[in-house]
């Protein structure tokens, strides 16, 4: 007891030791006794865990349970059974904690910490990628919290763990059926806050798609749709972006029909037929993208593009009126290409708009298929590829591994090679800036050196939109490197007769030009590019 008292808690669990040896089994007292010597290690197991020595704390715990004097339903057994868990999990020992924690759930049912078994052991659970058990686990704090906070974030973590185990499920499977049912068990318990609500309706839009439910599909990307567009002051970054998807989601069977519209003869009822579906698309298209998100504008942009393109294409192979001689058919293919001239200016238009957006630092997936476009239907403006080096090897662009080389200042002649490889890793990851840098810093170190001269014009011209400084740097090229005059000849020559953008001044020789204003109500660099559902008729004429 003095031991004990004193803090000596080693030699007291000791001394206890020898008192119980010398202690018959039968004697008042000798359950104290017990209690007082588990007591004694608890205190060594809490003296390792303040001073940071888990694993020895963990050790301390574990010999309360294995004392065999000890209750089965001791109280201070149940606190280490438990402790031992907490400390198991905080060592990421996560099989060991979850053994512990469902030893505890099986011998200490009515124990007051039975509340806080479930979501540690649902953290184990998904830790060891258990996420059935884990869903289990988090089911029952939705269905055991007091805090309605708790229990929604609960719920939500049942709803995406049956999800991801639905990832790659067939039709009609349990697991997706399962996961369809649990967002809407959340959605119905939990219509707000908006935000994560829009989400549920857009997971249970892919999920009934993936189930091969089509309209129901639908009706829910609809409802996401919706859910955006009358949340007025409620709306968020999340909801614009998911409300402006769910648009362009519900413009694809518009699409659809728009292409199974075939330009054949009777001529003049099927192209009435085709403008009306198009326009229906259109005004799709514009609906999404006047959410003003950069992802869903951008997406918007490109295939508002692509559908003037393809109307355009479409009229060139329309089907020729019979009965046509040679000179006729001539004359008739003439004036469908002016028919489809306009078009096919329209859609280059919208991929420049999206282009445009590089001077942003916008380079979404949407901006880089415009650039991919352009390069075909404006070779010579866009059709620009960077250089790797003199060698003309193909290396690695990775940027942590070349930024790594560079750091090491390597002595091998190499730096500018390096930090032009850098350069372009950079501008494949829309980092303009850093690209720019890179690019410096390499032709500072080798002045005559003609890729990173060359790279930086392309940079200056195709992702910056400074005109003035990509001629600059192309007549450099060009004298540093004569070979290349016929190529740098037709950059220049374009570069030299090209019309600014709409809305800006030509760029000064001397500074950049900056970007154009966005239009009112519209943030910077995403204005949307997308025409009016009126500017799809084509200009009239004999066809």
């Amino acid at each position: 007891h003095q031991a004990f008292e004193t803090g000596a808690f080693a030699p007291a669990e000791a001394a206890y030791g020898q008192v119980l040896a010398l202690t018959p089994p039968d004697v008042s007292g000798r359950a104290t006794l017990v209690e007082r010597q588990a007591a004694a290690i608890y205190r060594q197991a809490e003296a390792a865990r303040a001073g940071g020595d888990t694993r020895a704390a963990v050790g301390h715990f574990a010999r309360i349970g294995s004392l065999g004097a000890l209750p089965a339903q001791s109280a201070l057994r149940a606190t280490a059974q438990y402790d031992t868990a907490a400390l198991l999990l905080g060592l990421k020992d996560w099989d060991t904690a979850a053994k512990a924690l469902e030893d505890f759930r099986r011998q200490f049912a009515g124990h007051a910490l039975q509340a806080e078994v479930a979501p540690k052991l649902a953290l184990a659970y998904m830790e060891l990628g258990r996420h059935a058990q884990a869903a289990a686990e988090f089911d029952k704090v939705a269905a055991t919290a007091q805090d309605p906070a708790v229990a929604r974030a609960a719920l939500w973590q049942v709803a995406e763990l049956h999800q991801q185990a639905a990832a790659h499920a067939k039709p009609k499977s349990p697991l997706l059926a399962t996961a369809i049912h649990t967002w809407q068990r959340y959605l119905q318990a939990h219509p707000q806050p908006l935000e994560p609500a829009v989400v549920a309706r857009w997971q249970l839009a892919t999920l009934t798609q993936q189930d091969g439910q089509a309209a129901r599909a639908t009706a829910w990307t609809r409802a996401v749709q919706l859910a955006d567009q009358q949340a007025g002051a409620a709306r968020t970054p999340r909801t614009r972006t998911l409300g402006g998807q769910a648009t362009l989601r519900l413009a694809e069977p518009l699409l659809a029909a728009y292409e199974k519209v075939p330009l054949i003869e009777p001529l003049q009822k099927q192209l009435k037929l085709k403008k009306a579906r198009m326009e229906e698309v259109l005004a799709a298209y514009a609906t999404a993208a006047e959410v003003g998100v950069a992802e869903v504008t951008t997406a918007a942009t490109f295939h508002t593009a692509a559908l003037y393109q393809d109307f355009g294409r479409a009229l060139l192979q329309s089907q020729r009126p019979r009965k046509l001689n040679k000179a006729e058919t001539e004359q008739y293919n003439v004036m469908l290409e002016e028919q489809a001239f306009p078009f096919e200016e329209k859609a280059i238009e919208l991929f420049e708009t999206n282009a445009r957006r590089t001077t942003s630092g916008l380079y979404d997936t949407w901006v880089q298929r415009s650039l991919a476009a352009l390069a075909k239907l404006k070779p010579v403006r866009y059709a620009k590829v960077e250089r790797m080096d003199a060698s003309g090897q193909p290396a690695p662009l990775d940027v942590a591994s070349l930024q790594a080389r560079i750091d090491q200042n390597l002595a091998d002649g190499r730096q500018p090679q390096r930090l032009n490889q850098l350069g372009l890793a950079h501008r494949q990851q829309g980092h303009f800036a850093l690209a720019r840098a890179a690019y410096e810093a390499a032709i500072e170190l080798a002045p005559q050196a003609v890729e990173p001269h060359f790279n930086l014009a392309i940079l200056w011209d195709l992702y910056l939109g400074d005109a003035a400084k990509a001629q600059v740097l192309y007549q450099r090229c060009l004298a540093l490197s004569p070979q290349d005059a016929p190529l740098l000849g037709k950059w220049l020559a374009e570069l030299k007769t090209r019309k600014p953008a709409p809305g800006t001044p030509a760029p000064p020789a001397t500074a950049s030009a900056a970007p154009a204003p966005a239009p009112a109500g519209e943030p910077a660099g995403v204005s949307t590019g997308t025409p009016s559902a009126a500017s799809t008729t084509p200009p009239k004429g004999k066809t």
